[in-house]
């Protein structure tokens, strides 16, 4: 059980405090890590649970699927053209040797 303060020593603390006034030399977090801990003041109480980067991620990963899943549509474009052209060629050697032939 945490143990309060009691009224005469509040009253001195907030003496001291006005005395020093501490607000006037808070210069806020320096390093990237105060930022980025200082940055989620906002969020209290765990309602937050890391929502946002769940989503980032999800967005991201399935951005990545799409672009591989469009690489692999138009390489599959790209060989079923290659086919069909490598038939056309084959087809006309077969009319060629057969012309001979004949």
């Amino acid at each position: 059980m945490k143990r309060q303060w009691s009224e005469k020593r509040r009253k001195e603390q907030a003496e001291r405090c006005r005395r020093n006034q501490p607000w006037k030399n808070a210069t806020g977090p320096k390093t990237k890590e105060g930022k980025a801990r200082s940055s989620m003041n906002a969020y209290k109480h765990g309602g937050f649970n890391g929502t946002k980067e769940l989503v980032n991620a999800l967005l991201f990963y399935n951005k990545a699927f799409l672009a591989v899943t469009l690489e692999l549509a138009e390489n599959e474009l790209i060989n079923a053209q290659l086919k069909q052209m490598l038939i056309r060629v084959r087809v006309q050697n077969i009319q060629k040797q057969t012309e001979g032939d004949i």
